[in-house]
């Protein structure tokens, strides 16, 4: 959304980030993208809102599958419960 004030631009604009992104991560995208817009465009003031994008029903169970197999796998190398807690395998 956008408005202007005399000669000045503001707009407030709603990011999706990946949610893997840490939130450092995330407000250093927002930065630059507000850097950009007021180079490139003269954007006065810009409100960045930062939202997870959705993430692919497929890509959820590829990745839940892939931590359950590296599971089984640690499991079956005869890894203590201990130790894959400790590394927040579990």
């Amino acid at each position: 959304r956008g408005r202007t004030y005399g000669s000045n631009i503001y707009l407030d604009i709603t990011l999706e980030m990946n949610p893997d992104l840490s939130v450092y991560e995330s407000h250093e995208i927002a930065d630059q993208v507000e850097s950009m817009l007021e180079e490139r465009f003269g954007v006065f003031d810009t409100d960045v809102h930062i939202e997870p994008a959705p993430i692919p029903e497929d890509e959820i169970l590829d990745n839940v599958y892939k931590k359950l197999l590296m599971r089984e796998q640690l499991i079956d190398q005869g890894n203590q419960l201990e130790e894959l807690l400790a590394e927040d395998f579990i």
